[in-house]
């Protein structure tokens, strides 16, 4: 009844960056489209990334042999289950987030958590999505993480290395930013910015 989440405090305005983009501008009209079909039923969140796209997609592959994830709709950004033993729903989050110094920066809200917005055209306090979507948001480095993904899901340790490194190679000939990565590279476009729509 209330209309598009993003567009009931805010006007549609897209921003300097947006505005001047023919794609970005496709993409959050698509977007705010999504939200008014789909808000009189589900809360939307926009989720912001960069350099994790890699991981996305290597989980959404692995996803899509174990579990028939269709992978070809959307990165997975969480696929290991360990986290969620200490923190298996939202209501022992909030116990635990409080306690945590380095907030969202804690490794055990990154094993379960994504930092999503409410509103593609709201002024976020750290990341609006009118500023971060074309270039995409990232904190913190992900030396490691692609090794320990592929050994959590059972690749044998004397292949990891070569296989992450083949990884990497084949995100950047598909033009995947991979600088957050040892031995990544900035993607070519100079766009790599991505976002999840997700509507519960």
């Amino acid at each position: 009844k209330k209309g598009a989440p993003s567009l009931r405090k805010t006007k549609r305005d897209y921003g300097p960056i947006i505005s001047k983009d023919k794609h970005g501008s496709k993409c959050f009209d698509e977007m705010l489209k999504n939200e008014q079909e789909f808000c009189g039923e589900w809360v939307v969140f926009y989720h912001s990334y960069s350099c994790a796209a890699l991981l996305y997609e290597v989980q959404a592959a692995v996803g899509s042999v174990l579990f028939r994830f269709k992978a070809e709709f959307a990165g997975l950004p969480r696929i290991l289950a360990h986290g969620f033993k200490h923190i298996p729903d939202a209501a022992r989050m909030l116990e635990e987030f409080p306690k945590w110094k380095d907030k969202d920066h804690n490794p055990a809200f990154k094993a379960v958590g994504l930092c999503a917005t409410s509103s593609l055209l709201a002024e976020d306090a750290e990341a609006p999505a009118t500023k971060v979507f074309l270039a995409g948001y990232s904190v913190g480095s992900l030396t490691g993480v692609l090794e320990k993904l592929l050994s959590s899901v059972g690749v044998p340790k004397p292949k990891i290395t070569k296989l992450a490194k083949d990884i990497i190679n084949l995100s950047v000939v598909y033009g995947l930013d991979t600088r957050g990565i040892p031995g990544g590279k900035k993607c070519k476009s100079g766009r790599s910015g991505h976002m999840l729509q997700i509507f519960l």
